[in-house]
């Protein structure tokens, strides 16, 4: 049972993954970890597509500078980077079920302001963020 605000969001991740079959693995909090590491690693089923994915309590889209580096650099060598709260799980459903999609988070400065889907054959769409 989740403690903290974040936590509720990252309980209703493990279900979806769950849910579509997805392999995950989440960051500890022991301090051994690497530095900006996205909360979650994914492997989505069926494609074996890799994402990170930060969470973050209620409706915050503010992330470090090391999460965004992080994110970046996933997204940068063609993975999905995502940054989900309790207004976007749908996002993350949505990714979960649609193999070959790629979602990527936009930011400017450590605001992630959107994310953008990228379909095979088609030209990529905004997927705007809930209002703040």
């Amino acid at each position: 049972m989740a403690t903290t605000p974040e936590g509720k969001v990252k309980d209703q991740a493990k279900l979806l993954y769950k849910k579509h079959g997805a392999k995950y693995d989440r960051a500890t909090m022991t301090g051994m970890g690497q530095n900006g590491r996205a909360d979650d690693l994914v492997c989505r089923a069926p494609d074996g597509h890799f994402g990170g994915v930060e969470f973050k309590r209620d409706n915050v889209w503010k992330v470090s500078d090391l999460q965004r580096i992080w994110l970046l650099d996933t997204a940068a060598k063609g993975g999905s980077a995502m940054v989900v709260n309790l207004t976007n799980l749908e996002m993350l459903e949505q990714w979960l079920q649609r193999p070959y999609t790629r979602v990527v988070a936009e930011f400017e400065d450590n605001k992630c302001v959107r994310h953008w889907a990228h379909v095979p054959g088609h030209p990529p769409f905004e997927i705007k963020n809930p209002t703040e």
